[in-house]
């Protein structure tokens, strides 16, 4: 079954004449009650500061969607949770990010190993907030 999550979608016109659907504020609510893995999703997603969602797993599920369709990986780099054992927040951070540091962990006799990197110093985080009892809310840092 192919399901296509488009809660607030608002159609855009550029110079041409095809549509685009932008998702804005994305709460999730439609996924509440979805059953299995979250499916793809084939919309544009813009995520920004203030964004809020109905759970912290759909949450999770659109940033990695986001990050999908923009052409990088995140990461779970920082959680926390309340006393009950529910998720407060959560950070993520782009898979490019950061600086490479070598490290020798045994002698190479005489031979050196020149091991490339993916770190790019790429600054993109996203914390991802809830308050006792409240939805999800996004924070964006996208530099």
């Amino acid at each position: 079954m192919l399901y296509e999550v488009s809660p607030f979608t608002e159609p855009t016109n550029h110079d041409d004449n095809s549509e685009e659907y932008v998702v804005k504020s994305v709460l999730g609510a439609e996924l509440k009650d979805y059953v299995g893995g979250f499916p793809l999703i084939n919309t544009l997603i813009e995520i920004e500061n203030g964004t809020r969602f109905h759970s912290m797993e759909i949450a999770v599920h659109f940033i990695e969607q986001y990050a999908l369709q923009n052409n990088f990986a995140v990461f779970k780099h920082k959680s926390e949770k309340f006393p009950d054992g529910t998720c407060r927040k959560r950070v993520f951070k782009c898979d490019l990010g950061g600086r490479y540091t070598e490290k020798l962990l045994r002698p190479t006799l005489g031979k050196e190993k020149s091991k490339g990197t993916k770190k790019q110093g790429c600054m993109w985080q996203m914390n991802v907030n809830r308050r006792i009892n409240s939805p999800i809310v996004t924070k964006l840092w996208n530099r």
